[in-house]
């Protein structure tokens, strides 16, 4: 049972989304970073050319550590996210998936300007 419901979801992904490129997640990703890109304190670690980013993005916050981040958008905001504190990178990935509206992205939005 659990292969075939693995075998459904990536045919899903193949058949109805064209691959891991939906245009529908490159949407929501530049939905959010649009919003916060020029704002001084927040770093949008992902390009914005559509040709080298989807749906996943990385950003962070000038002054916090990617996991006082995190901490932060889950405990006062209900958004979980996966502090990334590497070589040449530092933030939390936002991964939003097909079912997620612009209205829940409009709370991240307003955490990421609130949290300069």
């Amino acid at each position: 049972m659990r292969g075939s419901c693995i075998l459904f979801g990536i045919l899903y992904v193949f058949i109805f989304t064209n691959g891991f490129n939906h245009p529908g997640l490159r949407y929501l990703q530049n939905y959010w970073t649009s919003q916060v890109r020029a704002l001084p304190h927040v770093m949008v670690n992902t390009p914005a050319d559509p040709a080298r980013s989807c749906g996943i993005a990385n950003v962070g916050i000038k002054n916090m550590t990617p996991k006082d981040m995190a901490e932060t958008l889950l405990k006062k905001y209900k958004i979980y996210t996966v502090a990334i504190d590497g070589a040449g990178v530092q933030g939390c990935r936002i991964t939003p998936n097909i079912y997620t509206i612009p209205a829940e992205l409009d709370v991240l939005v307003n955490a990421l300007k609130a949290m300069g």
